[in-house]
C-alpha cells in the first residue's frame, strides 16, 4: 500500500528502485501464495478428509 508513494517520494536512484522491487516482489508473492497456494492446500485437505471418512 505504501510502496508506490515511497517510490514517488524518493529521489531517482538505487533506493527508489529497491523500494519498487521490494513492493513488486511482495505483491507477486502474496498473489501466488493466496491464489495458487490456496487451491493446492484445499485439494490437499480435501484428499485427507475423503481418506478419513
Amino acid at each position: 500500500m505504501f510502496g508506490l508513494p515511497a517510490f514517488n517520494s524518493l529521489p531517482d536512484g538505487p533506493f527508489a528502485y529497491t523500494a519498487l522491487d521490494a513492493t513488486t516482489l511482495t505483491v507477486l508473492g502474496s498473489v501466488l501464495l493466496h491464489g495458487g497456494g490456496s487451491i493446492a492446500i484445499a485439494r490437499l485437505l480435501q484428499g485427507r478428509g475423503a481418506a478419513v471418512s
